[in-house]
Protein backbone atom coordinates (compact mmCIF):
# COMPACT_ATOMS: atom_id res chain seq x y z
CA UNK A 1 0.00 0.00 0.00
CA UNK A 2 1.42 3.41 -0.95
CA UNK A 3 2.09 5.92 1.85
CA UNK A 4 -0.68 8.28 0.77
CA UNK A 5 -3.29 5.48 0.73
CA UNK A 6 -2.13 4.13 4.07
CA UNK A 7 -2.20 7.58 5.66
CA UNK A 8 -5.63 8.30 4.13
CA UNK A 9 -7.01 5.09 5.64
CA UNK A 10 -5.57 5.94 9.06
CA UNK A 11 -6.85 9.53 8.94
CA UNK A 12 -10.35 8.47 7.85
CA UNK A 13 -10.45 5.80 10.53
CA UNK A 14 -9.44 8.42 13.08
CA UNK A 15 -12.20 10.78 11.94
CA UNK A 16 -14.91 8.12 12.09
CA UNK A 17 -13.87 5.90 14.97
CA UNK A 18 -12.45 8.75 17.03
CA UNK A 19 -16.03 9.69 17.90
CA UNK A 20 -15.98 7.25 20.79
CA UNK A 21 -12.31 6.58 21.43
CA UNK A 22 -9.95 4.04 19.96
CA UNK A 23 -10.08 1.36 22.58
CA UNK A 24 -12.06 -1.76 21.72
CA UNK A 25 -15.08 -0.94 23.86
CA UNK A 26 -15.20 2.61 22.55
CA UNK A 27 -14.80 1.37 18.98
CA UNK A 28 -18.01 -0.64 19.30
CA UNK A 29 -19.84 2.43 20.50
CA UNK A 30 -18.38 4.42 17.60
CA UNK A 31 -19.61 1.93 15.02
CA UNK A 32 -23.03 1.76 16.68
CA UNK A 33 -23.36 5.54 16.73
CA UNK A 34 -22.16 5.82 13.13
CA UNK A 35 -24.78 3.29 12.00
CA UNK A 36 -27.41 5.17 14.00
CA UNK A 37 -26.44 8.47 12.37
CA UNK A 38 -26.65 6.91 8.91
CA UNK A 39 -30.05 5.37 9.68
CA UNK A 40 -31.39 8.64 11.07
CA UNK A 41 -30.10 10.60 8.08
CA UNK A 42 -31.57 8.07 5.65
CA UNK A 43 -34.96 7.35 7.21
CA UNK A 44 -35.36 10.60 9.11
CA UNK A 45 -34.29 14.11 8.29
CA UNK A 46 -33.37 13.77 4.63
CA UNK A 47 -36.40 11.70 3.71
CA UNK A 48 -38.75 13.87 5.79
CA UNK A 49 -37.59 17.17 4.31
CA UNK A 50 -37.48 15.73 0.81
CA UNK A 51 -41.05 14.43 1.09
CA UNK A 52 -42.31 17.74 2.46
CA UNK A 53 -40.55 19.74 -0.22
CA UNK A 54 -41.83 17.45 -2.98
CA UNK A 55 -45.39 17.82 -1.69
CA UNK A 56 -44.93 21.58 -1.99
CA UNK A 57 -43.39 21.40 -5.46
CA UNK A 58 -45.60 18.78 -7.13
CA UNK A 59 -48.79 20.88 -7.49
CA UNK A 60 -46.69 23.48 -9.32
CA UNK A 61 -45.22 20.83 -11.64
CA UNK A 62 -41.74 21.26 -10.21
CA UNK A 63 -41.21 18.05 -8.20
CA UNK A 64 -37.91 17.48 -10.00
CA UNK A 65 -36.45 20.59 -8.32
CA UNK A 66 -36.16 18.60 -5.09
CA UNK A 67 -32.96 17.21 -6.67
CA UNK A 68 -31.62 20.76 -6.75
CA UNK A 69 -32.82 22.31 -3.50
CA UNK A 70 -32.13 19.43 -1.09
CA UNK A 71 -28.54 18.77 -2.28
CA UNK A 72 -27.91 22.52 -2.15
CA UNK A 73 -29.12 22.74 1.46
CA UNK A 74 -27.08 19.65 2.33
CA UNK A 75 -23.95 21.14 0.77
CA UNK A 76 -24.40 24.42 2.65
CA UNK A 77 -24.73 22.50 5.90
CA UNK A 78 -21.67 20.40 5.09
CA UNK A 79 -19.57 23.48 4.36
CA UNK A 80 -20.77 25.21 7.52
CA UNK A 81 -20.05 22.16 9.66
CA UNK A 82 -16.88 21.12 7.86
CA UNK A 83 -14.95 24.39 7.74
CA UNK A 84 -13.95 24.47 11.39
CA UNK A 85 -13.53 20.71 11.47
CA UNK A 86 -11.09 20.88 8.58
CA UNK A 87 -9.19 23.71 10.25
CA UNK A 88 -8.46 21.35 13.14
CA UNK A 89 -8.24 17.90 11.52
CA UNK A 90 -6.14 19.08 8.55
CA UNK A 91 -4.15 21.94 10.06
CA UNK A 92 -4.30 21.19 13.76
CA UNK A 93 -4.43 17.44 14.33
CA UNK A 94 -2.82 16.04 17.45
CA UNK A 95 -0.81 13.65 15.29
CA UNK A 96 0.88 16.36 13.20
CA UNK A 97 4.14 16.37 15.15
CA UNK A 98 4.37 12.57 15.02
CA UNK A 99 3.62 12.45 11.29
CA UNK A 100 6.14 15.16 10.42
CA UNK A 101 8.79 13.23 12.35
CA UNK A 102 8.34 10.23 10.05
CA UNK A 103 10.31 9.77 6.79
CA UNK A 104 7.27 10.91 4.80
CA UNK A 105 7.04 13.97 2.61
CA UNK A 106 4.87 16.71 4.19
CA UNK A 107 2.99 17.00 0.88
CA UNK A 108 1.96 13.34 1.22
CA UNK A 109 0.65 13.97 4.74
CA UNK A 110 -1.33 17.02 3.63
CA UNK A 111 -2.89 15.19 0.68
CA UNK A 112 -3.79 12.20 2.87
CA UNK A 113 -5.58 14.48 5.34
CA UNK A 114 -7.41 16.16 2.46
CA UNK A 115 -8.43 12.78 1.03
CA UNK A 116 -9.78 11.63 4.41
CA UNK A 117 -11.95 14.74 4.73
CA UNK A 118 -13.15 14.24 1.14
CA UNK A 119 -14.16 10.62 1.83
CA UNK A 120 -16.02 11.69 4.95
CA UNK A 121 -17.93 14.31 2.92
CA UNK A 122 -18.69 11.71 0.24
CA UNK A 123 -20.27 9.50 2.89
CA UNK A 124 -22.35 12.40 4.20
CA UNK A 125 -23.53 13.65 0.79
CA UNK A 126 -24.40 10.19 -0.52
CA UNK A 127 -26.35 9.32 2.63
CA UNK A 128 -28.27 12.61 2.38
CA UNK A 129 -28.93 12.47 -1.38
CA UNK A 130 -30.15 8.85 -1.59
CA UNK A 131 -33.45 9.51 0.29
CA UNK A 132 -34.00 12.57 -1.88
CA UNK A 133 -33.48 10.42 -4.95
CA UNK A 134 -35.99 7.86 -3.70
CA UNK A 135 -38.62 10.54 -3.06
CA UNK A 136 -38.00 12.15 -6.45
CA UNK A 137 -38.20 8.80 -8.28
CA UNK A 138 -41.62 8.23 -6.72
CA UNK A 139 -42.97 11.42 -8.35
CA UNK A 140 -40.93 11.84 -11.53
CA UNK A 141 -40.27 9.43 -14.38
CA UNK A 142 -36.65 8.26 -14.26
CA UNK A 143 -34.45 6.37 -16.73
CA UNK A 144 -31.96 3.54 -16.41
CA UNK A 145 -29.05 5.89 -15.74
CA UNK A 146 -30.82 7.68 -12.90
CA UNK A 147 -29.18 6.06 -9.88
CA UNK A 148 -25.61 5.75 -11.22
CA UNK A 149 -25.74 9.36 -12.41
CA UNK A 150 -27.22 10.58 -9.11
CA UNK A 151 -24.56 8.83 -7.03
CA UNK A 152 -21.70 10.01 -9.23
CA UNK A 153 -23.08 13.55 -9.09
CA UNK A 154 -23.34 13.41 -5.29
CA UNK A 155 -19.71 12.25 -5.08
CA UNK A 156 -18.53 15.10 -7.29
CA UNK A 157 -20.51 17.61 -5.23
CA UNK A 158 -18.88 16.16 -2.09
CA UNK A 159 -15.47 16.87 -3.62
CA UNK A 160 -16.56 20.46 -4.29
CA UNK A 161 -17.79 20.77 -0.69
CA UNK A 162 -14.40 19.52 0.50
CA UNK A 163 -12.59 22.10 -1.60
CA UNK A 164 -14.71 24.95 -0.24
CA UNK A 165 -14.43 23.74 3.37
CA UNK A 166 -10.66 23.33 3.26
CA UNK A 167 -10.21 26.67 1.46
CA UNK A 168 -12.25 28.41 4.19
CA UNK A 169 -10.30 26.47 6.84
CA UNK A 170 -7.06 27.78 5.36
CA UNK A 171 -8.48 31.31 5.51
CA UNK A 172 -9.56 30.83 9.15
CA UNK A 173 -6.07 29.57 10.00
CA UNK A 174 -4.42 32.55 8.31
CA UNK A 175 -6.57 35.23 9.97
CA UNK A 176 -6.46 33.69 13.45
CA UNK A 177 -3.75 35.45 15.49
CA UNK A 178 -0.81 33.38 16.64
CA UNK A 179 -0.64 34.90 20.12
CA UNK A 180 -2.97 37.53 21.52
CA UNK A 181 -6.35 38.40 20.08
CA UNK A 182 -7.42 34.85 19.22
CA UNK A 183 -10.51 35.05 21.43
CA UNK A 184 -11.70 38.26 19.73
CA UNK A 185 -11.24 36.73 16.27
CA UNK A 186 -13.12 33.58 17.31
CA UNK A 187 -16.05 35.64 18.61
CA UNK A 188 -16.07 37.56 15.33
CA UNK A 189 -16.12 34.28 13.39
CA UNK A 190 -19.05 33.10 15.52
CA UNK A 191 -20.99 36.30 14.84
CA UNK A 192 -20.32 36.08 11.10
CA UNK A 193 -21.42 32.43 11.07
CA UNK A 194 -24.68 33.25 12.83
CA UNK A 195 -25.29 36.23 10.54
CA UNK A 196 -24.72 34.09 7.45
CA UNK A 197 -27.11 31.45 8.78
CA UNK A 198 -29.80 34.00 9.56
CA UNK A 199 -29.26 35.60 6.17
CA UNK A 200 -30.34 32.37 4.52
CA UNK A 201 -33.75 32.42 6.24
CA UNK A 202 -35.35 35.24 4.18
CA UNK A 203 -33.77 33.82 1.03
CA UNK A 204 -35.38 30.42 1.68
CA UNK A 205 -38.73 32.09 2.37
CA UNK A 206 -38.50 34.06 -0.88
CA UNK A 207 -37.72 30.90 -2.85
CA UNK A 208 -40.68 29.16 -1.19
CA UNK A 209 -43.07 31.99 -2.05
CA UNK A 210 -41.74 32.12 -5.60
CA UNK A 211 -42.22 28.38 -6.00
CA UNK A 212 -45.90 28.74 -5.21
CA UNK A 213 -46.33 31.74 -7.46
CA UNK A 214 -44.09 31.00 -10.46
CA UNK A 215 -42.09 27.73 -10.59
CA UNK A 216 -40.62 28.67 -13.97
CA UNK A 217 -39.00 31.75 -12.43
CA UNK A 218 -37.44 29.56 -9.74
CA UNK A 219 -35.87 27.38 -12.42
CA UNK A 220 -34.32 30.47 -13.95
CA UNK A 221 -33.00 31.62 -10.58
CA UNK A 222 -31.56 28.21 -9.79
CA UNK A 223 -29.88 27.90 -13.19
CA UNK A 224 -28.31 31.30 -12.63
CA UNK A 225 -27.19 30.96 -9.02
CA UNK A 226 -27.14 27.19 -8.36
CA UNK A 227 -26.00 25.85 -11.71
CA UNK A 228 -23.83 23.19 -10.08
CA UNK A 229 -26.84 21.68 -8.34
CA UNK A 230 -29.00 22.07 -11.45
CA UNK A 231 -26.33 20.03 -13.20
CA UNK A 232 -27.00 17.19 -10.74
CA UNK A 233 -30.68 17.27 -11.66
CA UNK A 234 -29.93 17.43 -15.41
CA UNK A 235 -27.48 14.54 -15.21
CA UNK A 236 -29.76 12.29 -13.15
CA UNK A 237 -33.01 12.95 -15.03
CA UNK A 238 -31.89 13.95 -18.53
CA UNK A 239 -28.50 12.25 -18.79
CA UNK A 240 -27.04 15.54 -20.03
CA UNK A 241 -23.36 15.30 -21.11
CA UNK A 242 -23.02 19.04 -20.49
CA UNK A 243 -24.20 18.55 -16.91
CA UNK A 244 -21.66 15.76 -16.47
CA UNK A 245 -18.89 18.09 -17.68
CA UNK A 246 -20.04 20.84 -15.31
CA UNK A 247 -20.04 18.47 -12.32
CA UNK A 248 -16.59 17.16 -13.23
CA UNK A 249 -15.26 20.70 -13.45
CA UNK A 250 -16.94 21.74 -10.17
CA UNK A 251 -15.77 18.66 -8.30
CA UNK A 252 -12.27 17.99 -9.64
CA UNK A 253 -10.96 21.47 -10.53
CA UNK A 254 -11.35 23.24 -7.17
CA UNK A 255 -10.20 20.17 -5.26
CA UNK A 256 -6.97 19.98 -7.27
CA UNK A 257 -6.37 23.69 -6.73
CA UNK A 258 -6.99 23.44 -2.99
CA UNK A 259 -4.82 20.31 -2.82
CA UNK A 260 -1.94 22.16 -4.47
CA UNK A 261 -2.39 25.14 -2.13
CA UNK A 262 -2.61 22.92 0.95
CA UNK A 263 0.51 20.96 -0.02
CA UNK A 264 2.44 24.22 -0.41
CA UNK A 265 1.14 25.90 2.76
CA UNK A 266 0.86 22.89 5.07
CA UNK A 267 4.21 23.10 6.86
CA UNK A 268 4.39 26.94 7.09
CA UNK A 269 0.85 27.19 8.49
CA UNK A 270 1.40 24.33 10.89
CA UNK A 271 4.65 25.84 12.13
CA UNK A 272 2.88 29.15 12.72
CA UNK A 273 0.16 27.72 14.95
CA UNK A 274 0.82 28.09 18.64
CA UNK A 275 -1.75 25.47 19.69
CA UNK A 276 -0.24 22.45 17.93
CA UNK A 277 2.71 22.06 20.27
CA UNK A 278 3.52 23.25 23.78
CA UNK A 279 5.59 26.40 24.08
CA UNK A 280 7.72 27.57 26.97
CA UNK A 281 7.00 30.90 28.62
CA UNK A 282 9.03 32.68 31.25
CA UNK A 283 6.89 33.15 34.33
CA UNK A 284 7.07 36.39 36.28
CA UNK A 285 6.88 34.98 39.80
CA UNK A 286 6.66 38.41 41.37
CA UNK A 287 3.64 39.29 39.27
CA UNK A 288 1.69 36.06 39.79
CA UNK A 289 -1.84 36.51 41.15
CA UNK A 290 -2.93 34.05 43.81
CA UNK A 291 -6.35 32.61 43.01
CA UNK A 292 -8.48 29.94 44.58
CA UNK A 293 -8.32 26.53 42.84
CA UNK A 294 -11.89 26.97 41.56
CA UNK A 295 -11.18 30.39 40.04
CA UNK A 296 -8.00 29.09 38.44
CA UNK A 297 -9.83 26.12 36.95
CA UNK A 298 -12.68 28.32 35.70
CA UNK A 299 -10.19 30.72 34.11
CA UNK A 300 -8.51 27.74 32.42
CA UNK A 301 -11.86 26.52 31.04
CA UNK A 302 -12.75 29.99 29.76
CA UNK A 303 -9.38 30.35 28.03
CA UNK A 304 -9.85 27.04 26.20
CA UNK A 305 -13.42 27.94 25.19
CA UNK A 306 -12.71 31.40 23.79
CA UNK A 307 -9.43 30.51 22.05
CA UNK A 308 -10.72 27.40 20.24
CA UNK A 309 -12.65 28.33 17.11
CA UNK A 310 -14.40 24.98 16.66
CA UNK A 311 -15.35 24.82 20.37
CA UNK A 312 -16.66 28.38 20.50
CA UNK A 313 -18.63 28.25 17.25
CA UNK A 314 -20.31 24.91 17.94
CA UNK A 315 -21.09 25.50 21.61
CA UNK A 316 -21.77 29.22 21.41
CA UNK A 317 -24.15 29.25 18.44
CA UNK A 318 -27.24 28.95 20.65
CA UNK A 319 -26.08 31.83 22.84
CA UNK A 320 -25.92 34.23 19.91
CA UNK A 321 -29.26 32.95 18.64
CA UNK A 322 -30.84 33.81 22.00
CA UNK A 323 -29.59 37.39 21.72
CA UNK A 324 -30.67 37.64 18.09
CA UNK A 325 -34.10 36.24 18.93
CA UNK A 326 -34.54 38.73 21.75
CA UNK A 327 -33.51 41.58 19.48
CA UNK A 328 -35.93 40.44 16.79
CA UNK A 329 -38.83 40.37 19.28
CA UNK A 330 -37.98 43.90 20.39
CA UNK A 331 -37.88 45.17 16.79
CA UNK A 332 -41.05 43.27 15.85
CA UNK A 333 -42.87 44.70 18.87
CA UNK A 334 -44.15 41.38 20.21
CA UNK A 335 -44.97 37.80 19.34
CA UNK A 336 -46.14 37.02 15.80
CA UNK A 337 -49.89 36.58 15.40
CA UNK A 338 -49.35 32.97 14.26
CA UNK A 339 -47.62 32.12 17.55
CA UNK A 340 -50.39 33.71 19.61
CA UNK A 341 -52.99 31.80 17.59
CA UNK A 342 -51.12 28.52 18.12
CA UNK A 343 -50.92 29.13 21.88
CA UNK A 344 -54.65 29.88 21.97
CA UNK A 345 -55.48 26.71 20.06
CA UNK A 346 -53.41 24.64 22.52
CA UNK A 347 -54.86 26.48 25.56
CA UNK A 348 -51.30 27.34 26.53
CA UNK A 349 -50.83 30.58 28.53
CA UNK A 350 -48.27 32.85 26.92
CA UNK A 351 -45.94 32.96 29.98
CA UNK A 352 -45.72 29.15 29.89
CA UNK A 353 -45.00 29.37 26.17
CA UNK A 354 -42.21 31.84 26.99
CA UNK A 355 -40.63 29.43 29.48
CA UNK A 356 -40.77 26.55 27.00
CA UNK A 357 -39.47 28.70 24.14
CA UNK A 358 -36.56 29.81 26.32
CA UNK A 359 -35.77 26.26 27.41
CA UNK A 360 -35.40 24.86 23.88
CA UNK A 361 -32.24 26.79 22.82
CA UNK A 362 -30.86 26.44 26.35
CA UNK A 363 -31.28 22.67 26.22
CA UNK A 364 -29.29 22.54 22.98
CA UNK A 365 -26.42 24.76 24.21
CA UNK A 366 -23.87 22.66 26.09
CA UNK A 367 -20.17 23.40 26.61
CA UNK A 368 -19.54 20.51 29.02
CA UNK A 369 -20.21 17.54 26.73
CA UNK A 370 -16.76 17.77 25.07
CA UNK A 371 -14.93 19.53 27.92
CA UNK A 372 -13.37 16.45 29.57
CA UNK A 373 -12.40 14.91 26.24
CA UNK A 374 -10.69 18.16 25.25
CA UNK A 375 -8.19 17.60 28.07
CA UNK A 376 -6.71 14.85 25.90
CA UNK A 377 -3.15 14.00 26.85
CA UNK A 378 -3.13 16.94 29.29
CA UNK A 379 -5.51 15.20 31.67
CA UNK A 380 -2.58 14.09 33.83
CA UNK A 381 -2.14 17.72 34.91
CA UNK A 382 -5.54 17.70 36.62
CA UNK A 383 -5.18 14.12 37.80
CA UNK A 384 -1.79 14.84 39.40
CA UNK A 385 -2.78 18.10 41.07
CA UNK A 386 -4.03 18.07 44.69
CA UNK A 387 -7.50 19.16 43.57
CA UNK A 388 -10.84 17.60 44.40
CA UNK A 389 -12.32 16.06 41.20
CA UNK A 390 -15.63 17.68 42.08
CA UNK A 391 -13.93 21.06 41.84
CA UNK A 392 -12.81 20.26 38.29
CA UNK A 393 -16.31 19.18 37.29
CA UNK A 394 -17.83 22.23 39.01
CA UNK A 395 -15.56 24.58 37.04
CA UNK A 396 -16.62 22.96 33.76
CA UNK A 397 -20.30 23.28 34.70
CA UNK A 398 -19.80 26.88 35.86
CA UNK A 399 -18.37 27.83 32.46
CA UNK A 400 -21.57 26.62 30.77
CA UNK A 401 -23.69 28.70 33.15
CA UNK A 402 -21.52 31.83 32.83
CA UNK A 403 -21.49 31.60 29.02
CA UNK A 404 -25.26 31.13 28.71
CA UNK A 405 -26.65 33.43 31.43
CA UNK A 406 -25.63 36.75 29.76
CA UNK A 407 -27.81 35.76 26.81
CA UNK A 408 -30.51 33.91 28.73
CA UNK A 409 -31.39 36.80 31.06
CA UNK A 410 -32.15 39.42 28.38
CA UNK A 411 -33.93 36.83 26.23
CA UNK A 412 -36.02 35.75 29.22
CA UNK A 413 -36.87 39.35 30.14
CA UNK A 414 -37.95 40.14 26.59
CA UNK A 415 -40.08 36.97 26.42
CA UNK A 416 -41.70 37.82 29.75
CA UNK A 417 -42.53 41.34 28.58
CA UNK A 418 -43.94 40.42 25.16
CA UNK A 419 -46.07 37.63 26.68
CA UNK A 420 -47.47 39.89 29.38
CA UNK A 421 -46.07 37.88 32.30
CA UNK A 422 -46.40 39.41 35.75
CA UNK A 423 -43.44 39.89 38.12
CA UNK A 424 -43.87 36.43 39.70
CA UNK A 425 -44.27 34.66 36.37
CA UNK A 426 -41.28 36.54 34.95
CA UNK A 427 -39.14 35.48 37.92
CA UNK A 428 -40.25 31.85 37.44
CA UNK A 429 -39.38 32.02 33.74
CA UNK A 430 -35.87 33.28 34.48
CA UNK A 431 -35.29 30.85 37.34
CA UNK A 432 -36.44 27.91 35.24
CA UNK A 433 -34.12 29.01 32.44
CA UNK A 434 -31.17 29.22 34.84
CA UNK A 435 -31.87 25.74 36.20
CA UNK A 436 -32.22 24.33 32.67
CA UNK A 437 -28.78 25.77 31.91
CA UNK A 438 -27.33 24.05 34.99
CA UNK A 439 -29.14 20.82 34.12
CA UNK A 440 -27.70 20.84 30.61
CA UNK A 441 -24.21 21.38 32.04
CA UNK A 442 -24.59 18.42 34.40
CA UNK A 443 -26.00 16.20 31.66
CA UNK A 444 -23.06 17.06 29.41
CA UNK A 445 -20.60 16.09 32.15
CA UNK A 446 -22.35 12.77 32.72
CA UNK A 447 -22.31 12.00 29.00
CA UNK A 448 -18.63 12.90 28.69
CA UNK A 449 -17.71 10.76 31.71
CA UNK A 450 -19.52 7.80 30.15
CA UNK A 451 -18.04 8.35 26.67
CA UNK A 452 -14.68 10.10 27.07
CA UNK A 453 -12.47 10.52 24.00
CA UNK A 454 -8.97 11.34 25.18
CA UNK A 455 -7.16 10.14 22.05
CA UNK A 456 -9.10 11.84 19.25
CA UNK A 457 -6.98 13.01 16.29
CA UNK A 458 -8.16 16.60 16.75
CA UNK A 459 -10.41 18.83 18.86
CA UNK A 460 -12.82 19.01 15.93
CA UNK A 461 -13.63 15.30 16.23
CA UNK A 462 -14.32 15.76 19.95
CA UNK A 463 -16.50 18.84 19.57
CA UNK A 464 -18.39 17.90 16.42
CA UNK A 465 -18.55 14.10 16.27
CA UNK A 466 -17.94 12.51 19.66
CA UNK A 467 -20.58 10.26 21.19
CA UNK A 468 -20.87 12.42 24.32
CA UNK A 469 -21.77 15.52 22.27
CA UNK A 470 -24.35 13.61 20.24
CA UNK A 471 -25.88 12.05 23.36
CA UNK A 472 -25.98 15.42 25.16
CA UNK A 473 -27.67 17.00 22.14
CA UNK A 474 -30.23 14.20 22.01
CA UNK A 475 -30.80 14.46 25.77
CA UNK A 476 -31.31 18.21 25.44
CA UNK A 477 -33.87 17.69 22.69
CA UNK A 478 -35.71 15.05 24.74
CA UNK A 479 -35.61 17.32 27.80
CA UNK A 480 -37.10 20.20 25.82
CA UNK A 481 -39.88 17.90 24.60
CA UNK A 482 -40.54 16.75 28.18
CA UNK A 483 -40.77 20.33 29.48
CA UNK A 484 -43.08 21.26 26.62
CA UNK A 485 -45.31 18.28 27.39
CA UNK A 486 -45.39 19.14 31.10
CA UNK A 487 -46.37 22.71 30.26
CA UNK A 488 -49.13 21.59 27.89
CA UNK A 489 -50.59 19.15 30.41
CA UNK A 490 -50.48 21.33 33.50
CA UNK A 491 -51.38 24.76 32.11
CA UNK A 492 -55.11 24.02 31.50
CA UNK A 493 -55.41 22.64 35.05
CA UNK A 494 -53.23 24.98 37.12
CA UNK A 495 -53.02 28.17 35.08
CA UNK A 496 -49.89 30.01 34.06
CA UNK A 497 -48.29 30.42 37.49
CA UNK A 498 -49.09 26.86 38.55
CA UNK A 499 -47.68 25.41 35.35
CA UNK A 500 -44.52 27.49 35.73
CA UNK A 501 -44.11 26.19 39.29
CA UNK A 502 -44.43 22.62 38.02
CA UNK A 503 -41.82 23.32 35.33
CA UNK A 504 -39.54 24.78 37.98
CA UNK A 505 -40.07 21.79 40.27
CA UNK A 506 -39.41 19.31 37.44
CA UNK A 507 -36.19 21.05 36.47
CA UNK A 508 -35.04 21.37 40.09
CA UNK A 509 -35.59 17.67 40.71
CA UNK A 510 -33.57 16.71 37.64
CA UNK A 511 -30.75 19.08 38.68
CA UNK A 512 -30.60 17.57 42.18
CA UNK A 513 -30.59 14.00 40.84
CA UNK A 514 -27.69 14.67 38.46
CA UNK A 515 -25.87 16.58 41.18
CA UNK A 516 -26.00 13.49 43.43
CA UNK A 517 -24.84 11.33 40.52
CA UNK A 518 -21.85 13.58 39.83
CA UNK A 519 -20.88 13.83 43.50
CA UNK A 520 -20.72 10.07 43.81
CA UNK A 521 -20.23 8.18 40.57
CA UNK A 522 -18.99 11.22 38.65
CA UNK A 523 -16.05 11.91 40.96
CA UNK A 524 -15.02 8.24 40.90
CA UNK A 525 -15.35 8.04 37.11
CA UNK A 526 -13.15 11.11 36.67
CA UNK A 527 -10.38 9.66 38.84
CA UNK A 528 -10.40 6.49 36.70
CA UNK A 529 -9.88 8.35 33.43
CA UNK A 530 -6.60 8.18 31.54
Amino acid sequence: MTPVLALTRVQLWGLLVGMGGRRTTRRRWSVAVLVTIVALATAGLSALYSAGLTALLEPAGAADLVLVIMPALTAVGAVSAGTFGASRSVLGGRDDTLLLAQPIRPRTIALAKLAAVALQNVLFLVVAVVPTGIVCAAHVTVRAWYWPALLVGAILLALAVTAVSVALALAVTVVTPRRRGRAAVNVAILVVTVAATLGLVPAVRQVQDLLLADPAAVRTVLRTWAWGFMALRDLALDGSPRAAAVLLAVGIGPLLAVGWLLAAAYVPLLAGRRDTAPTAHRADLAGLVVRSPFRALLRREAHRFFTSTVYLVNSGFGVVMLLVGAGWLVVAGGLPAEVRAMAGALHLPLPVLAAVALAVPLALTCTTAPSISLEGDRLWILRGAPIDPLLVLAAKAALNVLVVLPAMVPAGVVLAVVTGAGPLDAALILLTGALVTLLVAEAGLVANLVWPVLDAPSDAVVVKQSVSVLVAMLAGFVGAVVLTTVGLLTAPLLGATGALLVLLGTTTTAVLVLSVVLRGWGARAFTRLG
